[in-house]
């Protein structure tokens, strides 16, 4: 065969293999792109080794299609210039004697060879677009595919995305580390829940992903709570006096405590200043809840001996049973005030003093115990305050769930009814149910608990609450001795009707 020939044949075999290129790589495309597709709709995740297979496959059964369709030989060539140009076989013949000599044989590929020379140039045709057009909705359907979001992975598991940590986290715990190390925490207190602040903040760069970030957060939250609440007694005391039916000193302890819950620590100010108003709000709602055994007690004189001893005996048997360590604070002053009532049941039942003066007497002991009790319940109030702030601010600053509110602050109220329900009585929330003048029961009468509007808060809340704001403040004004004695002793009276009642 001549030039021409071997010309035609390699630009035919060019494009009959970009032909078959264009096919393979339109199904590989269709292939990874309806299969991610597919997945993606239905929320199926699959590992990127399968799409490499499902490519491939695509590719080799495009290249079985296409490839006996456009590859060709050089007779089968030969035979299509032919029946293309009507060249009457001349190009077959002269590629079946191309090996022989003879001057028939030389003048038949002259003529082919010439015949060829003068064939125009040929056009592309429609087949030829029809199969590089495969290529566009190939395209497409696989930049589609691999656009879409994942359903799949928008619910995937949070916790396994990537977690690098920042500068900004990085400084945030080093700044809660001083907060900690400034506040009145004392230092035993200080130096361990530091420890755990400091221990994240050394293995916070090791996380690779959310959840172990969240693990490691949290985890250091717990190891400070662990230690904060190590040093609470008020916990303790509180299971065995409520054990014991003691359910008005139950409340003094831990209603007083809890007030932290009713802050909310966004900075170091937010603490001082829980410090320093703490002490006011813990004594009131102490006398709040400690009136409770007065007005039980100081109302009939029939039973004032019984009850002033029953209580005695309940708390001594409390503090008994109780793990608080002999030198707690509060263990000390409900052993003493135990200790008083014991005294005051004696004095009462050998005439020593008459019930006015017993019922005085409680009075008293109980608004000295209320005040008394102001230091160290304010201490445990301020290291739960401190572990509210530490708690807050590593979950706002790694964005876990909120701090959550927990009014009882994991105790089970079970144990405050004091008269069992089975038995026809009425548990210990019950027994003065509040009317629009007053509660009570008897000649006694106690001030309303009625909802009154809070100009503060903008809300309506129980008189309650408001009266033991206001006895901290009158309490403040006492210590400060910004009152005359006149004044401040017509407080004391009012403060004791609130808290007493009077007599209807």
């Amino acid at each position: 065969m001549g030039e021409t020939f071997e010309k035609i044949k390699r630009r035919r075999a060019l494009i009959s293999a970009l032909k078959v290129a264009a096919c393979c790589l339109s199904g590989g495309l269709l292939a990874v792109g309806a299969v991610l597709l597919g997945c993606k709709l239905a929320a199926v995740s699959l590992a990127a080794g399968w799409y490499v297979l499902i490519g491939l496959g695509g590719v080799l059964l495009a290249g079985g299609i296409s490839a006996p369709i456009f590859l060709f030989s050089e007779k089968k060539l030969a035979r299509a210039l032919d029946n293309e140009y009507s060249l009457g076989e001349r190009t077959q013949t002269a590629l079946a004697y191309r090996g022989e000599n003879g001057a028939i044989v030389e003048l038949q590929r002259e003529d082919a060879e010439a015949r060829l020379s003068a064939l125009p140039k040929r056009r592309p045709k429609a087949m030829q677009f029809a199969v590089l057009g495969l290529l566009v909705p190939a395209l497409a359907l696989s930049v589609t595919a691999f656009a879409l979001p994942s359903r799949a992975d928008a619910h995937e598991d949070p916790s396994k995305r990537p977690f690098a940590v920042s500068e900004f986290q990085l400084i945030a715990v080093r700044e809660l580390i001083d907060t900690v190390n400034g506040c009145n925490l004392s230092e035993p207190l200080k130096l361990s829940s530091t420890a755990a602040l400091s221990g994240l903040l050394e293995t916070l760069p090791e996380a690779e992903t959310v959840g172990e970030m969240q693990e490691l957060v949290y985890s250091a939250i717990d190891e400070a709570d662990d230690a904060l609440r190590a040093a609470l007694s008020y916990r303790e005391l509180s299971v065995r006096l409520g054990e014991q039916s003691e359910s008005a000193c139950v409340r003094a302890l831990r209603r007083s405590v809890i007030l932290y819950e009713q802050h909310d620590f966004q900075n170091y100010d937010d603490l001082v200043t829980f410090s320093e108003d703490i002490f006011g709000e813990v004594c009131a709602q102490a006398n709040v809840q400690l009136t409770r055994i007065f007005s039980e007690l100081g109302v009939e004189e029939e039973g004032f001996h019984e009850g002033v001893l029953k209580h005695a005996d309940n708390i001594a048997q409390a503090l008994l049973v109780s793990e608080a360590p002999a030198d707690n604070a509060i263990r000390t002053l409900l052993q003493g005030f135990a200790d008083d009532l014991r005294v005051l049941a004696k004095d009462y039942e050998r005439h020593v003093v008459d019930f006015e003066g017993g019922r005085a007497t409680l009075q008293s002991e109980i608004m000295a115990l209320s005040a008394s009790l102001g230091v160290p319940l304010s201490q445990e109030a301020y290291i739960l305050g401190v572990d509210k702030y530490i708690s807050q601010k590593l979950r706002d600053v790694f964005g876990l769930d909120p701090w959550e509110h927990n009014p009882k602050d994991d105790f089970d109220d079970d144990y405050e009814q004091s008269v069992d329900p089975s038995q026809g009585g009425e548990g210990d929330d019950d027994e003065d149910q509040e009317s629009s003048g007053g509660y009570g029961e008897g000649d006694t009468i106690y001030g309303s608990n009625d909802l009154i509007y809070d100009p503060d808060s903008g809300n309506y809340i129980e008189y309650g609450e408001l009266m033991t704001r206001y006895y901290a403040i009158m309490q403040e004004y006492l210590g400060t001795g910004t009152l005359t004695p006149e004044q401040a002793a017509s407080a004391k009276a009012y403060f004791d009707i609130l808290f007493s009642g009077f007599k209807d």
